[in-house]
């Protein structure tokens, strides 16, 4: 049960965002996918070593506000590797380049058993302080669930770790919802 939420976290963090775009997510015009893609970020592990910062695994975040707040995963969030001490947020500046690591972030709120994390950007890569106010960041502002149904289409981009070093996109619908009775709504 805990494996099948977590791999429907993602599609379901995707959907909270686009349903903020309530007709425009369904039709996903070209400006509107790429309001999407400047706003979808890597999330990366990393640790440091005699002052210089390493890269490790990876994984994918969207921006939900423009002073750097991300929503993501748990288990992208909290690696299960101790070595990684660090969350590096890497931007998606064109579709057909990797994303460039520009921040660090650090955990806001995490829900382990919901599979979902807040990160804050808060430093840069030479570990300097970073004014959030001043960020000014593109994102996508969370949706309400409730607005979805059985057969709503969902448009998802993100780094699945499978699909190469640059952004990808994906197309499916939503199939069906999973009652938890220790969670009041959807």
């Amino acid at each position: 049960m805990n494996r099948i939420f977590r791999l429907l976290s993602i599609p379901l963090i995707v959907a909270l965002l686009l349903t903020s775009l309530a007709p425009a997510a369904l039709a996903l015009d070209r400006p509107g996918r790429l309001k999407i893609m400047s706003a979808v970020v890597q999330v990366w592990w990393i640790t440091e070593e005699n002052g210089n910062l390493r890269g490790g695994g990876v994984g994918s975040g969207t921006l939900i506000s423009a002073d750097g707040l991300v929503l993501t995963n748990h288990h992208v969030a909290v690696p299960r590797f101790s070595e990684f001490n660090r969350l590096g947020i890497a931007l998606t500046t064109r579709s057909d380049r990797p994303p460039q690591v520009l921040y660090l972030a650090e955990i806001v709120a995490d829900d382990a058993r919901l599979d979902l994390s807040v990160l804050r950007i808060s430093h840069d890569l030479n570990l300097r302080p970073i004014q959030s106010s001043q960020l000014n960041l593109p994102f996508v502002a969370l949706g309400d669930s409730d607005n979805l149904d059985v057969g709503d289409e969902l448009n998802i981009f993100g780094y699945p770790g499978i699909g190469g070093d640059t952004v990808t996109f994906t197309r499916g619908v939503v199939s069906g919802f999973t009652l938890d009775a220790s969670i009041s709504g959807r």
